[in-house]
């Protein structure tokens, strides 16, 4: 269960951390500033556990998402939710994403129901299938330049390249 007290204690210090970085920051980034707020939701070992880091992924994901509704049911921006770059944005949202549209992560991670049965074994099956995915597009890009071939191939661009192979 997310108890809905530390997880509106976590908007408070994220919309703070938010403003005060306009240029944005990573996920990685925040929850190492979290920990260092000694944020009882991102103990100091969430990096060695999957679980855990599972679970703080998800709380802070929970938290920025309703952070976002928050600010956007009031006007004053959305949040730009993505592991790589999360930042305030001013006004409505530019990348033609908005509340009014279907969002899955968004509809995930404001879930409760993923963090409170997630387990270890399902953590490590999701990440095994994470690995296996990106070993399988790496290999496709080998595949591909073996023939000379770029995204996106079609029936066409590969029928002539094996031809001439």
């Amino acid at each position: 269960m997310i108890d809905p007290g530390l997880v509106q204690a976590l908007t408070i210090r994220l919309e703070a951390i938010l403003r005060s970085r306009p240029q944005g920051l990573s996920e990685h980034e925040l929850i190492v500033l979290l920990q260092e707020d000694e944020h009882p939701l991102f103990r100091p070992d969430v990096f060695r556990d999957s679980l855990a880091l599972f679970r703080a992924h998800f709380l802070l994901f929970h938290a920025l998402y309703r952070l976002s509704d928050e600010l956007s049911a009031q006007g004053r921006g959305q949040v730009r939710v993505d592991p790589l770059r999360i930042a305030l944005e001013p006004g409505p949202r530019t990348d033609g994403s908005s509340l009014d549209r279907h969002d899955p992560l968004r509809e995930y991670y404001l879930d409760p129901e993923p963090l409170a049965h997630a387990t270890r074994a399902d953590i490590e099956s999701m990440l095994g299938r994470f690995w296996t995915r990106l070993h399988a597009d790496a290999r496709r890009h080998e595949a591909l330049a073996a023939f000379d071939l770029r995204e996106p191939v079609t029936y066409a661009s590969s029928a002539s390249a094996i031809a001439s192979w």
